[in-house]
């Protein structure tokens, strides 16, 4: 009887100690877990990175453009292959006659773009594709250096009636310049914006943790390319009596933005846009 009951005094400790090892091994990790927050926090503080400022400065500098990039499309269509790349090199001529008559250099007169192809006329009848007409383009891009005479370049330029005008861009030789005195005064918003937020809640602000820039384009620019919006075969795609030009704001990434306000030609606004972490004090 005594052998029996020291028997089940083992297998009672045996369980309990099991139940113990149990225990520490599932409680551990919470008195771990514990012990970190309480190191970090301290006694109640508030971890110092999570006390930041979050702001984005923007800076526009107005300035006058040096030269305009026009982009010009010459299309034509003949059911004879011959005469619709006839009419189209004549074509091509005249502009380039007009580039010397304006005085540009002819390095700044460049054909980029040459295309050919067949336009088929499906006949129900026959059951077949037969050739209707032949299309021939071709673009030639004009840079002009002398800004004064782009009106009166633009307007002489459409009174044939050939020539298509796809793209206007007015750009600045000089705009890395002008667009790091837009960075500085981008800067130098976002650190204002930062202090005064700052300030109204009874703070102020550190060092910089964290600096971005967004990316814009600086151009004013007039797209219009073949189909897009021409009126009709040999008319031009632009109104010339009120020529005015978008400019484009791409925050939003790569590939396309958002149209701005429209300004009239003549200026550009090189825009800056920095995004800024601040520590708060």
């Amino acid at each position: 009887m005594e052998i029996v009951n020291k028997n089940n005094l083992w297998k009672y400790a045996t369980l309990t100690l099991i139940f113990c090892l149990l225990m520490v091994a599932i409680m551990y990790p919470i008195f771990v877990r514990a012990e970190m927050v309480s190191s970090i926090n301290g006694s109640g503080q508030t971890n110092t990175t999570e006390r930041t400022i979050s702001v984005t400065g923007t800076a526009d500098v107005m300035v006058i453009p040096d030269e305009v990039i026009i982009t010009v499309g010459i299309e034509t269509r003949n059911s004879d292959f011959r005469k619709a790349k006839n009419e189209n090199d004549v074509s091509a001529k005249k502009v380039i006659d007009l580039t010397k008559k304006f005085n540009i250099d002819p390095k700044y007169v460049q054909s980029d773009y040459i295309r050919t192809y067949p336009s088929y006329q499906y006949n129900k009848y026959s059951e077949t594709s037969e050739i209707s007409y032949y299309v021939v383009q071709k673009r030639i891009v004009i840079t002009l250096k002398e800004i004064d005479k782009f009106e009166q370049f633009i307007s002489e330029l459409s009174e044939g009636g050939t020539a298509m005008i796809q793209n206007i861009e007015f750009r600045s030789t000089e705009l890395p310049k002008f667009r790091n005195e837009a960075r500085k005064l981008a800067v130098q918003a976002a650190k204002d914006k930062a202090k005064l937020i700052a300030q109204g809640v009874g703070c102020d602000i550190g060092k910089a943790i964290t600096i971005n820039e967004e990316k814009i384009n600086n151009y004013i620019w007039y797209n219009s390319w073949w189909g897009a919006s021409f009126s009709g075969y040999g008319q031009p795609a632009l109104s010339l009596s009120n020529v005015v030009v978008n400019y484009m704001d791409t925050q939003d990434g790569l590939g396309a933005g958002e149209y701005g306000e429209t300004i009239s030609i003549g200026q550009i606004i090189i825009t800056a846009s920095i995004g800024i972490v601040f520590e708060l004090k």
